[in-house]
């Protein structure tokens, strides 16, 4: 028993960790906060953000994702919390992020933030039944229930202005031992780090504006990613609509739209073309975003309208 668990665990923690460890949001225009620490704070209000994103509907075990964050400027200084809850088939995993950015003024408009994040991680066996295990008591199954605690950091830079942004970030840094008592002995159960650019730009049209953009990312011993994505604002920006392009042929499909001058709604499906696509229905992501305007402007006001 202890040697079949094992090997579970090691299948669904390295399927998990080198292909989906950081779970990849379909709407990360709206909040690039999730993937760069330095862009917390680059807005003038309190954003926060509630996501959730079922990913290949109707197959077996697929990955749920729920996502909580909020992040504010404080004068020069950002600061953000994520807090995001994954079931992946038997497991679960709990994260938790702190993030502190500091801004400093360039020239005109221009800024560049340098940002710092913390990370807690807990994975573990969360339903024993799917599993169709024989002895609940064995040892492998207590130390798969108490699962394995994680604790990482990362770091980014980002640079913006009212119509631009760039920024890069490398994330789980320690790249910290998962270890599942006497259970899991696999060096491979671990936070890899990943690699993280973003870039993009807002041309206003009047009425509209189009906003291309791209995100790049890498983790070790995997093939790189590439997000290519155009959004477009209709309506002085009050409906949002676009689609992606994910280089795991996978495509995106989104609508936002502002329910009134402190709640948006956003709702995004992406379906791939890739092999598996004969075994789920495509990927359902929504976000409800709210936006709570200080008073007093601070001196970091000017993020792009990504």
């Amino acid at each position: 028993m202890p040697f079949i668990l094992t090997i579970l665990m090691g299948f669904i923690i390295s399927l998990n960790v080198q292909a989906q460890q950081e779970t990849i949001h379909g709407q990360i225009f709206d909040n690039h906060f999730w993937q760069n620490p330095a862009a917390a704070g680059t807005t003038d209000y309190h954003k926060i953000r509630m996501n959730y994103r079922m990913q290949w509907a109707q197959m077996t075990g697929a990955p749920h994702t729920a996502t909580l964050s909020y992040d504010a400027a404080f004068k020069r200084v950002g600061l953000g919390a994520v807090i995001q809850y994954d079931r992946i088939a038997s497991f679960q995993r709990v994260s938790t992020n702190f993030a502190y950015a500091y801004h400093i003024p360039l020239q005109k408009d221009l800024k560049l933030s340098i940002g710092l994040g913390l990370k807690y991680f807990n994975i573990r066996l969360s339903n024993i039944d799917d599993l169709g295990l024989v002895n609940g008591s064995d040892i492998a199954v207590i130390n798969g229930q108490q699962g394995s605690h994680a604790f990482d950091a990362g770091a980014g830079a980002y640079l913006y202005n009212k119509q631009f942004f760039a920024g890069i970030s490398v994330i789980n840094l320690i790249e910290w031992q998962l270890n599942f008592g006497q259970s899991n002995r696999n060096k491979q159960a671990k936070l890899y780090r990943q690699y993280q650019a973003m870039g993009g730009y807002r041309f206003d049209l009047g009425k509209l504006s189009l906003s291309p953009s791209a995100y790049f990312r890498w983790v070790q011993s995997l093939p790189p990613q590439f997000d290519i994505n155009l959004k477009l604002g209709l309506l002085d920006e009050q409906i949002f609509t676009g689609f992606s392009y994910r280089t795991t042929s996978d495509f995106m499909l989104f609508l936002a739209f502002k329910i009134n001058k402190l709640v948006h709604l956003a709702y995004s499906f992406e379906f791939s073309t890739s092999s598996l696509q004969g075994f789920h229905s495509g990927t359902h992501e929504v976000t409800i975003g709210v936006d709570l305007v200080s008073k007093k402007k601070n001196l970091v006001s000017s993020q792009v309208k990504n």
